[in-house]
């Protein structure tokens, strides 16, 4: 997931590329990590999307597809979600500070 934050990893297709169910492959990494496998891929692009504001002039929108959401007010929901801010207030805010 580290390396293919970008694509549109499913349940589906994660449990595929580790040549089990789906079941089986949630129950097993999140007894593992504590997580869901999609807890954690929103996890990784969430932090992918907060260095990108932080590290870039890009726009809001260019930076959610690059992270792996092709819908920008979806990726913004989220982004507030886990950081309590929209990406927007989020870059402002770490550009003032």
């Amino acid at each position: 997931m580290e390396n293919n934050f970008q694509q549109n990893l499913s349940l589906k297709e994660l449990a595929y590329q580790a040549h089990g169910s789906q079941s089986y492959l949630r129950h097993v990494y999140k007894q593992e990590t504590g997580m869901t496998p999609q807890q954690k891929l929103l996890e990784i692009r969430m932090s992918r999307a907060e260095g990108m504001l932080i590290n870039s002039d890009q726009a809001v929108a260019v930076i959610g597809r690059k992270v792996g959401f092709d819908n920008p007010p979806y990726f913004i929901q989220k982004f507030r979600q886990t950081f309590g801010k929209s990406p927007l207030q989020y870059r402002l805010q770490r550009i003032k500070a």
